[in-house]
């Protein structure tokens, strides 16, 4: 991340966090409706989420302890509860499933490993 705090002035910085973020393409809307703390922070996280690496969702989980096996190694009621832990591994990092009734446990939990949780995500 870009270090703007070495810059006393609070306009100045935010004038500098746009400028970076117009660098990078950004159109920015007006934020005039918001405190100047606000919209520092508010830029500053714009800047952080553009800049960041992309990462996957099975880098995400697995750094936050989440052991995700093949598939192939669980047993029906292994699977069932790893993709439950899976699952609510995902919704506490802001990540949901839908539309996925008409899969099996088996189906759902690799088409997680073996694509879902592989494209690039935004997580916090």
């Amino acid at each position: 991340m870009f270090d703007f705090d070495g810059e006393p002035d609070q306009e100045k910085r935010i004038e500098k966090l746009k400028a970076q973020l117009e660098t990078l393409g950004e159109g920015l809307s007006d934020h005039s409706g918001l405190s100047a703390d606000m919209e520092e922070e508010f830029l500053k996280h714009i800047l952080a989420f553009e800049t960041a690496e992309p990462t996957s969702l099975l880098q995400w989980l697995e750094n936050a302890g989440q052991d995700v096996p093949p598939p192939d190694e669980l047993d029906d009621a292994q699977l069932h509860a790893r993709l439950w832990e899976v699952i609510d591994r995902m919704a506490s990092l802001g990540a949901y499933l839908h539309n996925t009734n008409h899969l099996s446990d088996r189906e759902l939990y690799t088409y997680l490993l073996e694509d879902g949780l592989r494209e690039d995500a935004a997580v916090p």
